[in-house]
């Protein structure tokens, strides 16, 4: 077996065993070391001798093991001891069969593409003087907006707006998941995009109700029969071709076919009774999370089952409080069951990011155990990417010293000093740093940015983000990014502060004016990208294109003598372009052991000098220019003599061009 042979054995052992971390395993307190090693997947023998350098040697393999060792021989391989403390009441009810339940308020999204209606849909829907559409920066949906609109019957409705937006498609996702019926909205002269297809495989993959709002037929260039046929293609099963997603042709500017919507929405709720249970404790769905002056942070989510209440104890993400207050589309409630939106603040802060799962729990002890449970997931998550990163950068490292070694091995060069040379040269390349803290209005606009500058290059320069989070800027985020001018070896280049949706404060205004960071805000989100794409873009050292200018061949040299220094003219014609005092040259001198046959043209000569040109004489005279078909003496910088007749001269110009950083999209 060859040496890159082996070494992909056995990197692909290592990779057997990283995907074994991160598993949960649900232990009791009669698990032997024996038992525990056919959970965790390695051989007896291998527990034994950790326990044996911890003086924790068990009798045999058949010992019980107390928790404590558990825990620590879980850990030991990254896995998560499950104990039983999860709310039993809960997963009873939750997998119970349907039983005669209430009906909950359906819960709506709207979807699809930028530009495509879903706002102005949403407004009609309203049935408001007030329209969302006026209020959007740009014309565009950049977060998650809720209503309670009223169907055809008078019922309740959860109305969900979401970002068209390609940098939202994390919101997009969830959008769909936690949405009982998803309206896709379609503009008839523009069909499906980019962003359609993306929602239609969410929609697919999820198994999600869906009514298809085919908008924009009041414009002259409308073909619905291209949208239903691209539909189609992308896997909607649409009532027209027998399947089951009804098609309402709308136009929400002026209000036609509204109603056939919302009939929709009420013929699909009645047909697949949507209903939940609205006894025992409440779980929520996160949507979005933000803070709000005067009143902190606050925590939109909807009640998925169970009924929500004030001074209910929650638990979400591995933090705990108790509900202090709670809003309904502005209305201080007391309680709030499954289907309703309801805006939350706790008595003490509760760090939610969109999509975690809020749970309430009976008391504080039930509490605590859940966010033990949840630290024990969230170390062995971490330990699991940490592991895979150190895996992958050894792995990464391995490969590049063997192609090293092999390089050096077939230019017959000393391997151990070809490796540091090429350690050094990579060491010079080194990419610099831009610190880079982010300020916005919510977590999901956050996580968009941050997916956005995933898709940013790191090989010369790369974003460093010291810090990010919600809320306005801070005199203390600029002090972050802020350069250490004391430090000599400091590569970082100077730092940035962007807000998104945000203000500076006051105070930071003033910590900006003597500061020597970036500080830039804004309101819509293609406008940042392109900033930070335009700053990054004038970091970077311009593109150079060198150009032939003029070509000559020397034909005689001529020894010359000037304050006691001995020195060649190089005799030359002129066989193109124009040759000036000043330029750019290079002397090429033909190759001996080229080859017509097997050496490509550009390889024919070799550069043997390169400098400029100090001084031109046609005949006697000194001049400042000579032009294709003459003749003229040249005297090079340096006073460079080691020339022959027959070599060429090629002046050169040297055209500087600036780069883009990203020309892709977020």
């Amino acid at each position: 077996m060859t040496a890159e042979g082996a070494y992909e054995k056995e990197r692909r052992r290592e990779q057997k065993l990283l995907s074994l971390v991160g598993t949960p395993i649900h232990v009791n307190e009669a698990i032997t070391s024996k038992s525990l090693a056919n959970m965790l997947g390695v051989p007896t023998v291998f527990l034994i001798k950790i326990l044996m350098k911890k003086n924790l040697t068990p009798k045999s393999s058949e010992t019980v093991l107390d928790r404590e060792l558990i825990d620590f021989l879980c850990e030991e391989y990254g896995r998560i001891p499950v104990w039983d403390f999860v709310n039993t009441d809960r997963m009873a009810r939750e997998h119970e069969e349907e039983g005669d339940f209430p009906p909950k308020i359906p819960v709506i999204t709207i979807m699809g593409h930028v530009n495509h209606g879903k706002t102005t849909l949403l407004d009609q829907l309203r049935n408001k003087s007030d329209k969302i559409v006026d209020t959007e920066a740009g014309g565009i949906t950049q977060k998650v907006s809720n209503f309670t609109v009223k169907d055809e019957n008078g019922s309740e409705l959860t109305v969900f707006d979401t970002p068209g937006h390609a940098a939202f498609d994390q919101i997009r996702e969830r959008g769909v998941s936690y949405a009982d019926i998803v309206i896709l909205v379609v503009a008839a002269d523009k069909g499906v995009g980019p962003q359609t297809e993306e929602i239609i495989d969410y929609i697919v993959s999820k198994k999600v109700k869906c009514i298809v709002a085919v908008n924009k037929m009041d414009k002259p260039g409308a073909k619905p029969k291209k949208v239903l046929k691209q539909l189609t293609e992308h896997g909607l099963s649409l009532e027209q071709d027998g399947g089951d997603i009804p098609v309402a042709y709308i136009s929400a500017l002026t209000g036609d076919g509204i109603s056939e919507v919302l009939e929709y929405v009420q013929v699909l709720n009645e047909l697949y009774e949507l209903k939940a249970d609205i006894n025992g404790p409440a779980d929520v769905r996160v949507v979005e999370s933000n803070v709000v002056p005067f009143k902190g942070r606050i925590v939109l989510g909807i009640v998925s089952i169970g009924t929500l209440k004030v001074g209910d104890i929650v638990v979400c993400g591995t933090d705990t409080a108790k509900i202090k207050h709670m809003y309904v589309q502005g209305k201080k409630v007391k309680k709030a069951y499954p289907g309703q939106c309801v805006e939350i603040t706790t008595t003490s802060e509760l760090l939610c990011k969109p999509g975690d799962d809020m749970r309430v729990c009976k008391n504080n002890k039930e509490a605590s155990d859940a966010i033990e449970y949840r630290y024990k997931v969230k170390n062995a998550q971490i330990q699991k990417e940490r592991a895979k990163k150190v895996a992958d950068l050894k792995y990464e490292n391995e490969k590049r010293e063997l192609r090293d070694r092999i390089e050096a091995i077939d230019k017959g060069l000393d391997e151990d000093s070809y490796l540091k040379e090429k350690e050094d040269e990579r060491e010079g390349k080194e990419a610099k740093t831009v610190p880079l803290v982010i300020k916005v209005d919510t977590f999901g606009s956050l996580e968009a940015i941050t997916d956005m500058l995933d898709h940013f290059p790191d090989d010369e320069i790369k974003y460093k983000i010291i810090s990010q989070g919600v809320g306005d800027i801070s005199p203390t985020d600029i002090k972050y990014v802020t350069p250490d001018t004391s430090d000599p070896d400091n590569v970082e280049l100077r730092g940035v502060v962007v807000g998104f949706n945000v203000d500076v404060q006051p105070s930071a205004n003033k910590t900006k004016e003597i500061s020597s960071c970036d500080v830039k805000t804004f309101k819509i989100i293609y406008e940042l990208f392109d900033w930070l794409n335009e700053m990054m873009s004038s970091k970077l050292p311009p593109t150079e294109e060198v150009r032939s200018v003029a070509e000559l061949t020397i034909k005689e040299s001529f020894p010359t003598k000037r304050n006691k220094v001995s020195f060649n003219i190089a005799g030359c014609y002129v066989e193109q372009g124009t040759i000036s005092i000043g330029s750019d040259v290079r002397v090429l001198r033909e190759r001996k052991d080229f080859d017509e046959d097997e050496d490509d043209e550009e390889d024919q000569y070799e550069v043997v000098w390169e400098g400029k040109i100090r001084q031109l004489r046609e005949f006697k005279d000194s001049v400042r220019k000579v032009h294709a078909g003459k003749e003229c003496g040249i005297m090079f910088t340096s006073l460079f003599s080691d020339f022959r007749k027959g070599d060429r001269i090629v002046a050169i110009k040297r055209d500087y061009h600036p780069r883009t950083y990203f020309s892709g999209s977020p």
